[in-house]
């Protein structure tokens, strides 16, 4: 349109977000640039269509914060003192102008940038020079300063805006988004604004929620906290029950999902009322809770009262710094050591282990290597100035097993899953990740993937197959992984119990002397117990091969 030939991804992504109309009834960090404006934003791509740095990507990284696009303080411990990040900036030239004149045009390019910054508790440098071609493989730096000290408690969002200072009328062509969390109260330290805490991993406050709103609070969890207690109290409700629903996540600082320990959950609430949720910590230590709740409206109208008490609990096991605790018996060991202690108050110990499972690991007994049909829907598709698609190449991994279930049943309880790339979708090294299970008669019996697990198959007697199809632009990639290993979880027909001894010989002994099995104690606070967790006696199956390792789970609290 009005000359313009074409419009880079860059630049169209510019137009929309410099374009875009914030709604303020929408927190700033949750709409992005707000609701996209058609009209205005192909007025702005055309306004500025060929413009110096208009078509280029500009790629912005926190190199102390794994080259992360952007800046997310919430931990506690980081909000004690103003705060200092290195931003890299670096121009990305890639396709966007594909004859020789236009890429020659680039690398002659310099840009001088104003930053600026949104709010007045975050500073930067106030210029920032990009020299055309070099920048993308030496990018630019500059400083981002941030006062917490002056925030008060809840969420707030602030950007660094790259602007080039001989065309301030385009607005920014690159931005950093800072959101900093400041927490409404802490489990563990110095109480703010309504909340109460004793200084001993507890806390609580009151809310008042009204209809069509949420109340969002952040509590500050102790170092050593592995799970959480949260009591929702109320009074007299003259307007009768309030329906309530209730939104929980601690952070996690892994790559790990969030959720396998998010709380979401729809609650009526009757007046005169305790109810209690256990919300799981594990690598939540020193970060914040999030608690978010909201009445429904449609059940009940009226305003609500509430009072939120919140309790940290831990066996000093480490779980809250995020340390795996697997416990393992060798072979040639008839227990395992495990010591229990409570940091944050008295806790109740008792301890429970069982095994309800078989890992099998399972190598490949075939890899075959193909490129794979030359098909549009299996090609590349090429960038602007590059001469054609790329072609795909596939690996086929196949796994053989063979099932024969316990005496007294016909089937065998299985369920398959590639360890290494389990999880993982846009992180992946290879693409696809996608599998189907065979029978001796070649017919199809289940699929799946390894985004998530499927339920446990009931398999009957008989040999199977299972083919795993991965795939990857180069093949050397895929011939790194021709000897992936898959791992087969069997279902046992009887959970194994294992017992806990207070002393090593007793669970040596297995309980043929004076010591009994340890089923209940209490931990004061600052005190410790030593646990032996012994093997179990129970026959394993027939069916189960050396190699072949019994898994399950244990549960030290009530």
């Amino acid at each position: 349109a009005d000359g313009v030939e074409r419009v880079t991804p860059a630049a169209l992504k510019r137009a929309l977000e410099n374009s875009a109309k914030a709604v303020d009834r929408v927190d700033r960090w949750a709409q992005g640039c707000g609701l996209v404006q058609a009209l205005p934003a192909i007025e702005y791509a055309t306004k500025h269509a060929g413009k110096r740095g208009q078509d280029l990507r500009f790629k912005v990284e926190v190199p102390a914060r794994q080259n992360a696009r952007g800046i997310f303080v919430r931990d506690p411990a980081e909000l004690s003192q103003p705060l200092a990040f290195t931003v890299q900036v670096s121009a990305v030239f890639g396709n966007a102008i594909p004859d020789e004149a236009g890429r020659q045009a680039q690398l002659e390019l310099q840009l001088d940038f104003s930053l600026e910054c949104t709010e007045p508790w975050v500073t930067a440098s106030s210029m920032l020079v990009l020299q055309s071609g070099i920048s993308e493989y030496r990018p630019k730096s500059f400083t981002v300063r941030i006062n917490p000290s002056i925030l008060t408690p809840g969420v707030h969002f602030a950007e660094v805006l790259g602007v080039e200072t001989t065309d301030p009328a385009r607005g920014p062509l690159f931005r950093l988004p800072i959101i900093v969390v400041i927490p409404h109260a802490e489990g563990c330290g110095t109480p703010k604004e309504e909340s109460e805490d004793d200084g001993n991993g507890k806390c609580n406050f009151n809310l008042d929620l009204q209809p069509s709103s949420t109340e969002r609070r952040f509590v500050a969890v102790p170092d050593v906290a592995e799970w959480a207690e949260v009591c929702l109290k109320t009074k007299a409700l003259p307007s009768g029950p309030h329906g309530v629903v209730m939104h929980a996540l601690a952070h996690r600082r892994t790559d790990e999902s969030h959720k396998d320990r998010e709380f979401q959950k729809y609650l009526l609430l009757k007046e005169w009322s305790d109810d209690k949720h256990v919300l799981a910590l594990s690598g939540s230590g020193g970060s914040a809770l999030e608690i978010d709740l909201a009445t429904l409206w449609l059940s009940n109208p009226a305003p609500c009262k509430l009072g939120v008490d919140i309790r940290f609990h831990s066996l000093g096991l480490g779980l809250g710094q995020g340390n795996a605790r697997m416990l393992r018996i060798g072979g040639a060991e008839e227990w395992v050591r495990l010591e229990a202690s409570a940091p944050l108050r008295g806790e109740i110990l008792k301890p429970t282990a069982t095994l309800d499972a078989i890992e099998r690991t399972l190598r490949p007994s075939e890899s075959t290597f193909s490129a794979t049909p030359n098909e549009e829907r299996d090609l590349w598709p090429p960038l602007q100035g590059e001469p054609g698609a790329k072609q795909f190449h596939q690996a086929v991994l196949q796994y053989n097993f063979e099932l024969a279930p316990s005496e007294g049943s016909d089937t065998q309880k299985v369920q398959p899953r590639v360890e290494s790339l389990h999880h993982q979708l846009y992180d992946s090294p290879v693409d696809s990740m996608l599998w189907r299970l065979h029978d001796a008669n070649k017919s199809v019996i289940a699929y799946g993937g390894m985004i998530h697990d499927v339920d446990m198959l009931e398999l009957p007697k008989g040999k199977y197959t299972l083919m795993l199809l991965l795939r990857h632009l180069e093949c050397e990639q895929l011939q790194a992984v021709k000897d992936l290993p898959l791992l087969l979880t069997l279902a046992l027909p009887k959970p194994m119990e294992a017992k806990f001894y207070s002393a090593a010989g007793a669970a040596t002994l297995q309980g043929s002397g004076k010591d009994k099995v340890l089923k209940e104690a209490y931990l004061q606070r600052g005190s410790r117990q030593t646990l032996f967790v012994a093997r179990p006696t129970d026959k394993v199956p027939s069916w189960c091969a050396p190699g072949d390792v019994l898994s399950g789970s244990l549960r030290l609290s009530p």
